[in-house]
Formats: C-alpha cells, sequence, structure tokens
C-alpha cells in the first residue's frame, strides 16, 4: 500500500462555480427586459405616489390636486408605507437588471440574481398590496 496517497482527501478540487450555459445565458437577457419594465413602471408609481397629495389634505384645503387633477385616495400613513416599501422594491428590481446582465455575461450569479429578485417582489408586492 502506498503511504504518499491520502484516501480521505479529494484529489480534484475546485473553488470555481459552475458556469451556466447558453440557454440560461439567453433566458437571463430575457429576463433583463421584463425587469427593465417591472423597474421602470415600479420608479414611475412611486413618483406618482410620492408628488400626489392625499385625498384628505385635499378636501380639508391643505394641498391642491395634482396636474391630472387626482389625489391619493389613502391616508396619509398608507402612503407612507407603500413608498417606504416601494422605493426600495424599485431600487431592487432596478439592480436586478444589471445582475441579470452580468449572468448572461459570465455565466454566474445566478444565486444573488434571484435573491433579489425575490427581495424586490416582496416589497413591491407589499407596497402594492399595503398601498
Amino acid at each position: 500500500m502506498d503511504s504518499s496517497v491520502d484516501e480521505t482527501t479529494p484529489q480534484h478540487t475546485s473553488s470555481a462555480p459552475a458556469k451556466a450555459g447558453g440557454g440560461m445565458r439567453i433566458l437571463a437577457v430575457l429576463l433583463a427586459l421584463v425587469l427593465a419594465f417591472i423597474a421602470a413602471v415600479a420608479i414611475m408609481v412611486m413618483a406618482d405616489i410620492g408628488g400626489t397629495a392625499t385625498c384628505e389634505d385635499v378636501f380639508a384645503g391643505k394641498a391642491d390636486f395634482n396636474d391630472d387633477n387626482e389625489c391619493y385616495d389613502g391616508s396619509s400613513t398608507t402612503k407612507l408605507i407603500a413608498l417606504v416599501l416601494g422605493w426600495p422594491g424599485a431600487i431592487l428590481a432596478a439592480v436586478s437588471v444589471l445582475l441579470a446582465l452580468g449572468f448572461a455575461i459570465r455565466g454566474y450569479g445566478g444565486r444573488t440574481l434571484l435573491q433579489v429578485i425575490i427581495a424586490a417582489a416582496v416589497l413591491l408586492g407589499l407596497s402594492l398590496i399595503i398601498g
């Protein structure tokens, strides 16, 4: 028996993560396009909600309608919660676009991409449910 070979240690160790194939990379590009649309809509909605006075304030004479003669039909607390949850969700959606493109180029980083997408979806979903 050869004592120079230790059978308890693996002979082939690799610290590099496995890269994704071409199909997954193409799907990542398509995902980036979808996420870019979602991020753009979320940013526009959060900007619109932030720039609209509550109907309570408008009817009390504290504020005016916006340019489209609209007001936010909820309390100021609901508006605040929607904005506090919605802006980070919109920003995470925009970050996920960059991560999806990075995944398409490099072939790895899918777990981080998935985590950011889930966080963005949770925050935006809570913002829509509450607001």
